[in-house]
């Protein structure tokens, strides 16, 4: 994942393709690690919150390289890390520090994409790399099932 947000500080966002592929690719990045934090109890009720935030995100990924079929996040599955305590907390703080990069990132590529829908996608986005964000710093509890 370190790599993948190192790659969008090298990236040209003008090139719409690649910026897609690589934000799609931090997506789906991003769900495994929350998945695997989510394995400790703390993070898990923020994991549910971040889940409705990906799939929003994956659509408008999706819709913006125009493809027909939806970008595939992974579930739990038997072959899923599982991170407890420091490692958890690392995992969290590099999706997070992942947001803040994918965010102007997003931005800058969908203020230089010349197609409309592309564009409008690319650059709702950006906005949803910070809800994202927001939703594993827990400052969006709104997402999930509340008891």
């Amino acid at each position: 994942m370190r790599a993948l947000t190192a790659g969008l500080a090298e990236a040209d966002p003008a090139d719409t393709e690649q910026a897609l592929a690589l934000l799609a690719d931090g997506l789906v990045a991003a769900r495994v690690c929350g998945l695997a934090a989510a394995a400790d109890r703390r993070w898990k009720p923020r994991q549910v919150n971040a889940s409705a935030v990906e799939h929003n995100l994956a659509w408008h990924l999706a819709a913006a390289a125009d493809r027909t079929q939806r970008i595939a996040l992974p579930g739990r599955d038997e072959n899923t890390p599982a991170f407890s305590g420091t490692a958890a907390d690392a995992a969290v703080e590099t999706i997070a520090a992942h947001c803040r990069a994918a965010a102007p990132f997003a931005l800058a590529a969908g203020q230089s994409c010349p197609h409309w829908p592309a564009r409008g996608n690319l650059l709702h986005s950006s906005k949803l790399w910070r809800v994202l964000a927001e939703a594993w710093a827990g400052r969006r509890p709104t997402f999930g099932k509340r008891p």
